[in-house]
């Protein structure tokens, strides 16, 4: 938890509650536009809370501090942050397409270089 905010990692199940199904915090940073303004279910509780009340939380991307954030009102309200477990440039993350290549530097098979030896360690003399 980082400032009252609850953190979730990338690979974090979240439950939309709109027929969408399940989504990777991952898949919903890189496609936010997709799931911008949309409802979920709390994502610690999930649909047991509240009857499976649908508006529970809602995710909204906020563009000028490029943040993730979930707001649920599961006892009370909380509040989410959506993270990468790796650090992701900003430019690269907003071109999901792209996000190996820019990230890794994954070149495609036949272009691919063997990794280096790995170096000895220096002798003491």
């Amino acid at each position: 938890m980082k400032d009252g905010i609850i953190e979730l990692p990338d690979s974090y199940i979240l439950k939309f509650s709109d027929g969408t199904g399940d989504v990777k915090v991952r898949d919903v940073i890189l496609n936010y536009k997709k799931y911008a303004g949309k409802n979920l279910y709390d994502p610690i509780e999930g649909p047991e809370y509240s009857n499976g009340c649908p508006t529970v939380a809602q995710y909204y991307y906020n563009e000028s501090n490029d943040s993730h954030i979930i707001n649920s009102f599961a006892h009370g309200e909380s509040k989410y942050r959506l993270c990468f477990s790796l650090a992701i440039p900003k430019k690269v993350a907003k071109k999901s397409n792209n996000i190996i290549e820019g990230v890794f530097n994954v070149k495609p098979k036949d272009e691919a270089q063997p990794a280096p030896e790995p170096q000895p360690a220096p002798k003491n003399i």
